[in-house]
């Protein structure tokens, strides 16, 4: 998998492939909107996906866990705990008040400092 992630042409493609079909033995399919967006109805979860990093979000954190578990058989996964930044995007999450904030204040600030403004 090394060779076809890092060293081929069709290399996004065979990734691609590898984890679709895998996240289709858990009961993902791709939204429509987005083939990048995999979701199983039946659990609630959805996972997000750009090139090797995955987003896994759901209502409860057990059937979050028994998911990775399972896609953990086929895939080598590093559980790096509740997200705070992901595609530049910082995310913050008020549970009590059941809030999601995203912002890419440190997106624009770099952007600001390239150009010196």
């Amino acid at each position: 998998m090394n060779k076809a992630l890092y060293g081929l042409k069709q290399s996004s493609k065979q990734w691609y492939n590898h984890l679709a079909n895998n996240l289709k033995k858990e009961g993902f399919y791709p939204i429509y909107a987005d083939q990048a967006v995999f979701k199983n109805d039946t659990l609630g979860i959805i996972i997000i996906c750009h090139i090797d990093d995955l987003l896994v979000f759901g209502p409860n954190i057990e059937q979050i866990n028994q998911t990775q578990t399972k896609l953990a058989k086929d895939l080598e996964l590093t559980s790096l705990g509740p997200v705070s930044y992901f595609l530049g995007i910082e995310i913050t999450r008020d549970r009590k008040n059941k809030v999601i904030k995203l912002n890419q204040k440190k997106y624009t600030q770099n952007i600001l400092q390239r150009f010196n403004k």
